[in-house]
């Protein structure tokens, strides 16, 4: 098992990839900031992270990015809050549970309905969890840009308007 300090061959980096001519800043602010909560309240759902991120101050998710045709591109990763070096294993682990957590969530999304409407869930039911609430949530700030793309690891998630693709 590799430590901390380790370098991994692959650095373990969440992307989401948005296309937009123009975004707008209020979108991309609430979408971090959803992405943020969604992936530290799964990283206190996941048995091998569920200790770091249980405790204050919880790993720093720090973002890079990159602009490729008509797309930006955010690279994150989390960071030890108080010397930021990059926690791999963490960052691996808990990405790796997000996707998991978020295309589960999405498969079990209704079915839209006859006329091709994306069939509502129902508001006044409590979440099953807090890990699906976020989940839900950063499926609404995502399907606010043109195309969105969140991927880690060759496994690809696109959201483009009512489509959804699940690589």
């Amino acid at each position: 098992m590799k430590t901390e300090n380790q370098q991994p061959n692959e650095l373990p980096e969440l992307e989401i990839s948005l296309r937009s001519k123009h975004l707008p800043v209020s979108y991309v602010s609430s979408l971090l900031r959803v992405l943020q909560a969604a992936l530290r309240e799964v990283g206190k759902d996941n048995d091998g992270t569920r200790d770091v991120f249980s405790i204050q101050p919880w790993p720093s998710l720090v973002m890079s990015s990159r602009i490729t045709n008509d797309e930006w591109v955010l690279q994150l990763v989390f960071k030890e809050p108080r010397n930021a070096r990059p926690m791999y294993e963490v960052s691996s682990q808990t990405f790796e549970a997000f996707l998991e957590h978020f295309r589960q969530f999405l498969k079990n999304l209704p079915q839209p309905g006859l006329w091709g409407k994306s069939m509502a869930i129902a508001r006044d039911e409590p979440y099953e969890s807090e890990v699906i609430r976020r989940m839900d949530g950063l499926r609404q700030e995502l399907r606010r840009f043109t195309r969105a793309t969140v991927s880690f690891r060759g496994q690809v998630i696109t959201i483009e308007g009512d489509q959804l693709q699940i690589d």
